[in-house]
């Protein structure tokens, strides 16, 4: 799982960085510049290229967070308490 982060896009990774924090679709995409479709549409980009996909039960942006927490942990061998930068 280690790699796959690094399979997600610059505004990938900002849409995911910002739905981390608590923003809505329409927030992430007011701060961005970008519809909030858009928005909802790189989300579900980033959840298919972590392997999540679209049929995932729970919270997607819960289960996301957790794996984006342990994959920085491992990059930087400590515990991810910062997240994903």
């Amino acid at each position: 799982m280690t790699a796959r982060i690094t399979r997600l896009t610059a505004r990938q990774l900002q849409v995911v960085a910002l739905g981390w924090q608590g923003l809505t679709h329409e927030q992430i995409g007011r701060r961005l510049g970008i519809a909030t479709d858009t928005s909802n549409k790189h989300a579900w980009q980033a959840y298919e290229r972590m392997g999540l996909g679209l049929g995932v039960c729970g919270d997607s942006r819960t289960i996301l967070a957790v794996r984006l927490w342990r994959e920085c942990a491992a990059r930087s061998g400590g515990t991810g308490a910062s997240g994903p930068g």
